[in-house]
């Protein structure tokens, strides 16, 4: 009987999306690098464009959370190990990030 697999988890996915737009923003610049035919060359360009707005993006939403942790933790000041946890988290996924973004292009492209 087969087991069911557990789901990625959200950190999981996003890094999933930050290492295929890096993967794509790679080839197209390998592309540019490669080809003079102007259509292959306006594709390539629109995927590094389009996906390195997409990465900004991502990046853009981990910097708001981790905004967000240290102004509830200034708004609440609660319980200063949930805020400093939750500031934790959203550093390390800001940093996880862009870690596995950079390893997802540089294994298949080598760079």
């Amino acid at each position: 009987m087969a087991r069911a697999q557990t789901p990625p988890s959200d950190p999981q996915l996003v890094g999933i999306v930050v290492a295929a737009n890096q993967i794509d923003i790679d080839a197209g610049k390998l592309a540019l690098t490669k080809t003079h035919n102007k259509e292959v060359r306006d594709f390539a360009q629109e995927m590094v464009t389009d996906h390195t707005a997409v990465q900004k993006s991502v990046f853009d939403l981990g910097a708001k959370f981790v905004v967000l942790a240290v102004w509830r933790w200034r708004i609440y000041r609660r319980d200063a190990a949930p805020g400093a946890a939750y500031l934790a988290g959203a550093l390390a996924l800001v940093g996880a990030l862009v870690v596995q973004g950079t390893m997802g292009g540089a294994m298949l492209f080598g760079s």
